[in-house]
């Protein structure tokens, strides 16, 4: 049998909560993919706005150990948080566009994303990809 205070917890389902947060920003997700977002905006509003859900979601756990009032998976929540911050900053400062239309992405530089096949140009950074050509051999 359950004890007399069985019925007087509350006990909250946070990965069904998890979920339809997750449906959401899904769906918002799906609704702006063909508009030009810079290349990895969509990052970091998923890291802006999970972050500040998780960190509620924390205060809702039973019998987690706090350190001055915060789980520490609520201070990793912060530090994630701030980093998305910094993702975010970033590409707005350099926006680089992501092109759903099915074109090459090209960097600010000019160089494309993905050079045409048999070419061994360097990529943005001076990378250079190796050369798909197949060789001939002698009869």
């Amino acid at each position: 049998m359950l004890g007399d205070d069985a019925h007087t917890n509350i006990r909250h389902n946070l990965g069904f909560y998890e979920m339809l947060w997750a449906i959401g920003l899904s769906l918002f997700f799906y609704m702006i993919r063909k508009k030009n977002k810079p290349a990895g905006w969509f990052l970091a509003i998923f890291v802006l706005t999970y972050m500040p859900v998780r960190f509620l979601f924390d205060f809702l756990r039973v019998a987690d150990a706090t350190y001055y009032g915060l789980t520490p998976a609520q201070y990793a929540n912060i530090a994630l948080f701030a980093l998305g911050l910094r993702l975010y900053m970033n590409v707005r400062k350099h926006p680089e566009l992501l092109c759903p239309n099915g074109d090459v992405h090209v960097f600010q530089d000019g160089t494309p994303a993905m050079l045409p096949e048999g070419t061994n140009k360097p990529g943005p950074k001076g990378s250079s990809k190796p050369s798909k050509k197949k060789s001939k051999k002698k009869r």
